[in-house]
């Protein structure tokens, strides 16, 4: 499932129970989007990337475009002119459900 991860965990013995206290790192990274902020399109470099489905997201984490990314010329562009004005968390998933998380900023 993208987004997933490992957890680390701090486990009490004597309580029987255990809390998360971290995920392990991954070797991703942020996506690079431009033009940012922008009105229309935004163009995500993926030269060095393996990532294969997009999330877009709003700031309140609702999820407005899930997607698969198209590649060529280890870039993709995404139309994003029917999004209102606002602040977006995009995530990048590759095979193994890391994601590489970036924003950006849609104006009108």
């Amino acid at each position: 499932m993208p987004g997933g991860g490992d957890w680390d965990a701090f486990c009490d013995n004597e309580a029987g129970a255990c809390a998360p206290v971290g995920i392990h790192e991954t070797n991703l990274k942020t996506v690079r989007i431009f033009p940012n902020p922008t009105s229309d399109f935004i163009s995500i470099d993926l030269s060095d990337q393996r990532l294969n489905q997009l999330i877009i997201s709003t700031a309140q984490g609702k999820i407005v475009l899930n997607q698969s990314i198209e590649i060529q010329n280890g870039m993709a562009t995404i139309d994003i002119q029917q999004l209102p004005t606002g602040v977006y968390f995009l995530r990048g998933f590759d095979d193994t459900g890391a994601a590489a998380p970036s924003r950006f900023i849609k104006t009108n």
